[in-house]
């Protein structure tokens, strides 16, 4: 699922406070909405998280260490 797709399930979760009705909502299971549920609440969302980005000194960590 894209970040978009989980933000709007989660946004209807919290407007219908109920798997099943969530699901139906958001067109998709009532098995994915718990999943989306419980990744939110351990803090983690479906494998979305930071972006490593390059750092300025990346390349020059070679020839320091």
């Amino acid at each position: 699922m894209s970040r978009e797709e989980i933000v709007n399930v989660l946004e209807a979760f919290g407007l219908t406070g109920s798997l099943r009705g969530t699901g139906e909502l958001a067109g998709v299971s009532h098995h994915i909405v718990a999943g989306c549920v419980a990744e939110r609440d351990e803090g983690r969302l479906g494998g979305v998280g930071p972006v490593g980005r390059e750092r300025i000194i990346d390349p020059l960590l070679a020839k320091i260490g």
